[in-house]
């Protein structure tokens, strides 16, 4: 199921083209080298490696968009995610973490962002998605520190693992008490 608006032709496809060719060529390169200083004895010049790194980077970080999301919204995707509100966030939480489903995980440069209508998720490099409280099923404590969180959002994938602070940033707003909200926390 898709929703949303789609991005310009051009954009995606630049983006597909660029990953695919960027990630071929610099393979290609390392194998080139490793052959030649493992075979033929030549001293490998990884100079053209290093000068495409930063392009494979880039192309790198387009690849872990798909882990985190599904293909349709990743930056190889047809579809933007949806923007995070107007309305001002309640919370910001930075330098956490997150695990999608079980394809993703990431321990850098995730935040936050307490919406009253909503989850904010920013991982840096990848993207960022908004989750409205409407399309979050269910939300179940995982272990000490954290909490698992069901949804119906097609824009990330589900489960989404997150901090146990964030649940209490949730709670401490006082939150649990909109209707957006309550349903999740049943009291008790």
């Amino acid at each position: 199921m898709s929703r949303g608006e789609l991005k310009p032709p051009g954009q995606y496809w630049f983006v597909r083209i660029y990953t695919a060719a960027v990630l071929l060529v610099w393979d290609s390169l390392i194998l080139v080298h490793l052959y030649n200083g493992l075979t033929v004895g030549k001293e490998p010049d990884f100079l053209a490696v290093g000068a495409m790194t930063p392009l494979a980077f880039l192309a790198i970080l387009a690849m872990f968009s798909w882990g985190a999301f599904p293909f349709a919204y990743s930056r190889l995707g047809r579809y933007k995610r949806t923007a995070f509100p107007k309305e001002a966030a309640i919370h910001r939480i930075d330098g956490s973490w997150i695990v999608i489903s079980s394809c993703f995980r990431s321990n850098l440069d995730v935040s936050w962002l307490v919406f009253p209508s909503g989850l904010g998720i920013s991982i840096g490099g990848i993207g960022r998605v908004f989750l409205p409280s409407t399309e979050i099923d269910e939300i179940t404590r995982g272990g000490r520190s954290y909490y698992r969180m069901s949804h119906t959002c097609p824009e990330v994938r589900s489960p989404i693992t997150i901090p146990a602070k964030v649940i209490e940033t949730i709670r401490n707003f006082e939150l649990i008490r909109t209707p957006e909200w309550a349903r999740l926390f049943p009291p008790g």
